[in-house]
Parts: structure tokens; sequence; C-alpha cells
């Protein structure tokens, strides 16, 4: 009986996971983060958006939230670890923007 339980539970859980992802939309969510995407706008943009001249291995789209997510860690790495970028430098007070905001999740809005 036991067995059964644990397999219904799992199958149950298969079940929900599989019409939650399917459910899912194909198309990108937008970057709407009221404090971050100022940020992003102001330190980021000017090089690392559509038709900018450097964008390096990170393109910055504020349509789609991916442009962000899947670059994280590398983003944090050069803003926070390595203080690289943006190339002008950041204050403590926006370094420790992008830290909390990163240490929340780095939720897009």
């Amino acid at each position: 009986m036991k067995k059964l339980k644990i397999s219904l539970l799992l199958f149950a859980g298969v079940s929900l996971m599989t019409i939650v992802y399917s459910c899912k939309s194909n198309s990108p969510t937008a970057f709407t983060n009221a404090t971050m995407k100022p940020w992003f706008e102001n330190y980021c943009a000017s090089c690392h958006a559509n038709g900018a001249y450097n964008a390096g291995s990170w393109l910055y789209d504020p349509t789609n939230d991916q442009s962000i997510q899947e670059h994280i860690e590398h983003i944090y790495n050069e803003v926070y670890t390595k203080k690289t970028m943006p190339p002008s430098g950041l204050s403590q007070t926006e370094l420790d923007k992008f830290k909390k905001w990163y240490d929340a999740g780095h939720p897009s809005n």
C-alpha cells in the first residue's frame, strides 16, 4: 500500500509539472523591475543594447528578461566581483543596490 501511495504521488507530481510546463508561454517576459530597469538602462544599455557598438558577450534586451537571467552570473562577476563593468565604475550605493537585487533572486519585476 505504501509503494502504491508513493507511486501515485510521484505520478501526480509529474502530471502536474507537465501541465504547468505546457501552459507556459514561449513569448518573452519583459524586464520591468522598478529599481533595476533604470539601473540597467543607465549603466549597461549604452554598450550592451541592440545596435550598440560594443555589446561583447551579453546583449541587454529589456523586452526579454532572459537576456539578463541567462547571463546573470557573468554580469554579477563583472559588476560586483571584478568591478570592471561599467567601465566608468559604480558608487558603493549603486553596487549595494545591484547586490541587494541579485541576492533577492534577481527578480524581473
